[in-house]
């Protein structure tokens, strides 16, 4: 088989629109506008950050697994490496900026920079030693962990060994759901406190429930890679049925998230429900289903739909279809850890500029849909970087070479194994 670089722009499309999400939904936490919960956590339980952390496994496996499929182990292991120091580059970086911003403004850095100004050699080391984080920045550390368990998993799949891989995480994720590991952070942090430094071990995210979403995606990767998935059986009957199944379980899913969201039993019952027995951080048994329904939905919708026998389903499918092929989405999602990059700073800037003010509807919309636009430079200066580069390294001839192959989106034939 020769060697293909294949990108499909609905995968793309998807990181594009869940990194638009992110930035939105941060943003709104200080703003309060309307624009900024329209979000799919406003429907339902699995949100744009799982996504998101679907999606990086999904496309690692697909860049890391061709090359321990097509390659070997070795080239495996050397282009992961390469990759986990690309993304810490930019997790330093971050820091580094931050500690730089905390240091310079002092106490009007108010609550967002204070471990920093506080702790400046502490919690900078904790934080790039990827035991702690500053506010919304836990995602790029749980990465970088996920990364570095990515070559392991990537074995276990190539040797056949699928069910042991699933049994693992399914472990870790049980595990991750007992009170256990907050009561070794709370503890670290109390450690800590005594020796004068008053920050936690945290990164927001409990690392054993979300890799199994992480996992999850991995594992769609590699499927993919190794061609070894024939989604034209999701046209048959069953799994049409299945799908009806699944979309009578996100209105549920969504009713029950409003009676949450709105306190419509009553504030307290919300708040038990969301920090005490179904907790996003981590990734509980009702996200974890719901994000598997929403996945399912999806799958089908861009699947199957288009040979469905309702009319109105069909028109879905193709509206899902358009849209998340759309340039400007697409475009984000090849440049995804330089917009969340961007999106860090730029949160960390509208938090600092606001100090907590309320500013209105109409100019928290504005700074909304400007933040959001702004995604674009990031993305368009990694893009012109990355042209600058290949027009750099072009050898003779090798214009000769034919592009890489694009896909709308994989249909393989099941493999003989």
């Amino acid at each position: 088989m020769g060697q293909h670089v294949m990108r499909y722009p609905i995968l793309d499309g998807f990181r594009g629109f869940f990194l638009i999400m992110m930035m939105s939904v941060h943003l709104n936490q200080l703003l309060q506008t309307r624009i900024g919960h329209l979000s799919p956590g406003l429907v339902s339980f699995g949100d744009g950050a799982n996504g998101f952390v679907f999606m990086s496994g999904l496309v690692v496996s697909l860049v890391y697994g061709g090359k321990l499929v097509r390659g070997s182990p070795a080239a495996m292991y050397k282009a992961i490496a390469g990759r986990w120091l690309t993304i810490y580059t930019y997790h330093a970086g971050l820091v580094l900026i931050l500690l730089a911003t905390a240091l310079l403004l002092g106490p009007a850095g108010g609550m967002l920079l204070r471990p920093y100004s506080e702790h400046p050699a502490a919690f900078t080391g904790a934080s790039l030693l990827l035991l702690t984080c500053s506010h919304d920045m836990g995602i790029l550390a749980m990465y970088l962990y996920f990364v570095a368990a990515t070559p392991f998993f990537l074995i276990l799949f190539h040797r056949g060994h699928v069910l042991p891989a699933t049994a693992i995480s399914l472990l870790l994720w049980a595990v991750g759901q007992t009170p256990f590991a907050g009561i070794a952070v709370d503890r670290a942090g109390a450690a800590i406190s005594r020796l004068g430094c008053n920050f936690n071990f945290d990164l927001g995210f409990n690392l054993m429930g979300w890799q199994l979403i992480y996992v999850l995606g991995l594992y769609a990767g590699y499927r993919l890679v190794t061609r070894s998935v024939d989604f034209s059986i999701l046209r048959g009957r069953p799994y049409e049925l299945t799908f009806y199944i699944c979309v009578a379980a996100f209105i549920l899913f969504a009713l029950l998230r409003q009676i949450i969201v709105l306190d419509l039993i009553s504030a307290r019952f919300s708040h038990r429900f969301n920090h005490e027995l179904f907790h996003r951080h981590n990734v509980s048994v009702i996200h974890l289903v719901s994000f598997l329904v929403d996945l399912y939905v999806l799958t089908w919708l861009a699947q199957a739909g288009p040979w469905a026998r309702s009319a109105p389903i069909r028109r879905v499918a193709a509206a899902i279809r358009w849209l998340f092929t759309r340039r400007f989405l697409t475009f984000l999602g090849q440049h995804s850890l330089q917009v969340f990059a961007w999106h860090v700073m730029v949160l960390y800037a509208a938090i600092l500029l606001t100090q907590g003010r309320p500013i209105g509807e109409i100019s928290g919309t504005l700074v909304i849909l400007c933040a959001v636009a702004s995604l674009f430079i990031p993305a368009g200066l990694h893009a012109a970087y990355k042209k600058h580069q290949r027009g750099m390294a072009i050898p003779v001839g090798a214009l000769d070479v034919p592009p890489p192959r694009e896909q709308e989106w994989p249909r393989f034939r099941q493999s003989a194994a």
